[in-house]
């Protein structure tokens, strides 16, 4: 602590001090939490927080206890964002509309180039020169995607849809935003509300499914927690999904009345119990109950392959069609995965 500096406050402004000091902090400890800046940035920002903590008295107890509500980014926000409305814009010369429109094309061929950190420099100097231009905004969403720096990439589609509220490539791209953040409702909101705007969009039509096919898999019966029969045929969902398919379920009930198959089955119940009697004479496991106390789990799940392999031997058509079809109303996951980007990374 400055102890010079201190005989000239008083332990209020001292602690008014250690409060603003200890929201900032905070500011910086989430930003290394959430990753939004890199390895060596983030080595620099924990530099700067122990900087501030020894300078200010401030602790991890002390620090906690001075948890200000709302957030200081939170508050810099609305703070800025009423001077914004309140003020009147300022003029832009043609001059200066002119080097934004030239450093927003120079933004444009980093991001065909690939680098993407050069690019969002140059969109930040187009917007310094010209705030008013949604078109800086939306293009600096998408390299901020780029960079997977999602929240930062909402923000600035928020900020474009503010100035012009039609514009269809913001919601696109805070779609995709949203859909990296796992939030798969709100991005199929944005990509709805983009769809609206253009409706003959093929790569919003295309997000939007792959949005619902994602909450699909959170909410459908099973949700992949359960693995075992499927595993063992590959591409298939899990148990939870089969045994909701009315198809299987016939398949099933045939195979179970052949008496092949029921030999076949009998000869895996006998693998998955063997060992379970002991070898002692006078000791027993207990008859069934001891059997199946004794289950082997790697012979049950060697039984389930067997059993899911005479299935696609029997039945491939069946099989191939569950492949397909691994919940009702479904996009082909290993083509449409993740949310096309190939038209919304086109900057304007």
């Amino acid at each position: 602590m400055n102890t010079n500096s201190q005989s000239t406050e008083t332990t209020e402004d001292f602690v008014n001090k250690q409060r603003l000091v200890a929201a900032i902090v905070k500011f910086l400890a989430e930003e290394i939490h959430n990753k939004q800046r890199n390895e060596e940035q983030s080595e620099s920002l924990e530099v700067a927080i122990d900087c501030l903590q020894n300078v200010y008295d401030l602790t991890t107890e002390n620090r906690e206890s001075m948890n200000v509500e709302p957030s200081l980014l939170q508050a810099f926000e609305s703070v800025v964002g009423h001077l914004e409305e309140d003020l009147p814009k300022r003029d832009i010369t043609d001059e200066d509309k002119a080097k934004a429109e030239a450093k927003k094309n120079e933004g444009n061929a980093d991001m065909r180039d690939n680098d993407y950190e050069a690019a969002l420099c140059k969109y930040n100097e187009a917007i310094t020169l010209d705030p008013y231009n949604h078109v800086y905004y939306s293009n600096r969403a998408a390299s901020y995607g780029k960079l997977n720096r999602h929240h930062d990439a909402i923000k600035d589609c928020e900020k474009a849809l503010r100035l012009e509220p039609t514009y269809s490539k913001a919601y696109g791209r805070m779609g995709i935003a949203y859909s990296a953040l796992e939030q798969h409702a709100a991005a199929s909101d944005l990509y709805r509300r983009a769809l609206e705007l253009d409706p003959e969009n093929v790569t919003y039509t295309n997000n939007l499914a792959i949005s619902e096919q994602k909450l699909q898999e959170v909410n459908f019966s099973g949700g992949g927690e359960n693995r075992g029969l499927g595993e063992g045929i590959a591409g298939l969902p899990g148990v939870g999904d089969l045994l909701n398919n009315p198809g299987l379920v016939e398949m099933a009930g045939r195979m179970m009345s052949d008496p092949s198959m029921q030999q076949m089955f009998g000869n895996m119940m006998r693998s998955m119990t063997e060992g379970a009697a002991t070898t002692g004479e006078g000791e027993s496991a207990g008859g069934a109950a001891g059997a199946a106390g004794g289950m082997n789990p790697a012979a049950l799940f060697e039984a389930g392959r067997m059993f899911a392999e005479q299935m696609e031997r029997s039945n491939p058509d069946l099989i191939a069609q569950l492949r397909s079809q691994t919940a009702p109303g479904s996009v082909d996951p290993d083509k449409n995965s993740t949310p096309d980007e190939s038209k919304n990374s086109e900057t304007d």
